[in-house]
Order: structure tokens, then C-alpha cells, then sequence
């Protein structure tokens, strides 16, 4: 679908998202000003630097206006709360519906149900940590010293 939108941040229709001017052309002004006041002139990797952070943060906007669009409240408070405790798990669940959402596999919003259900697929996908504790045996000499005539 055609986006006909007029605002300079996002326009959705069902599934399909634009990301219209999102530039930070005051951010590149306040760099070139700063590099201008410590007498040099701004450098192409600043540049360079600043362009990558605009891509970056614009990525993250419109991962962010999709997945409002796909995930239902309840869902998204249960990636929040993950989110507060291990972020990298909370990525992998937000790229994982993101994906689906792509390949066309998710036909109405996502419920919280649906996230356990993913959670739990990637935690099957992942191995499980195992700590083996090795305890030290005591000598059979040590058992017989009594510590008692010591005091």
C-alpha cells in the first residue's frame, strides 16, 4: 500500500510500515558547532560516526512501531518485564516476532500466550548451564585428630 502520510514520524497501515524524515540534522549542526569551537573542522569519520548513530537510531524506531503494531498490550508489558532483567533474551524474542511478522507467519496481533510459547521455544534452542561442584574428601588422619585437646 501507498503511504500518503503527511507527518514526519511514522504512517502504518496492517503490518506495513514507513519511516518517513526521521533526520537528525541538529545533532550533525551541534557537532560541526563543537568542532568549530575547538578550532578544527569536522572530521568525515564524526561525520561518518554521527550518519551510523541516525541509521542505528532510526532501525530502532521503526522496530519499536512495529512491534506496537504486533504485539498486544499484555505482550508487550511481558517483554518489558523481561527486558528489565536480561535485555539480550528480550531482543531475541523482539527479533524473533519481528521475523515471523516478515515471513507472513503471524496473521493478527501477538498475545502473551504466543510470547511464553516463543520463550520457550528459544530457551529449548539454547543449552541448559550445568555446574558440577567437586567436593575434596577428607583424609582418613584428619578424621582422627581430635581438635578438642587443642583449647
Amino acid at each position: 500500500t501507498e503511504c500518503t502520510s503527511t507527518r514526519t514520524d511514522f504512517c502504518s497501515s496492517p503490518f506495513t510500515y514507513h519511516l518517513h524524515d526521521l533526520t537528525m540534522d541538529a545533532d550533525l549542526a551541534a557537532a560541526r558547532a563543537k568542532a568549530a569551537q575547538g578550532g578544527q573542522a569536522p572530521g568525515a569519520a564524526m561525520e561518518q560516526q554521527l550518519k551510523e548513530q541516525q541509521q542505528q537510531q532510526a532501525m530502532e524506531e521503526q522496530k519499536k512501531a512495529m512491534l506496537l503494531g504486533i504485539l498486544d498490550e499484555n505482550a508487550r508489558a511481558r517483554i518489558a518485564r523481561i527486558a528489565a532483567v536480561k535485555p539480550e533474551k528480550a531482543s531475541m524474542v523482539e527479533n524473533y516476532v519481528l521475523m515471523l511478522a516478515q515471513k507472513g507467519q503471524i496473521s493478527s496481533t501477538v498475545n502473551e500466550s504466543k510470547i511464553i510459547e516463543i520463550l520457550d521455544q528459544l530457551a529449548a534452542n539454547q543449552k541448559k548451564t550445568k555446574i558440577i561442584v567437586k567436593r575434596r574428601t577428607i583424609d582418613s588422619e584428619d578424621e582422627d585428630d581430635n581438635d578438642d585437646d587443642l583449647m
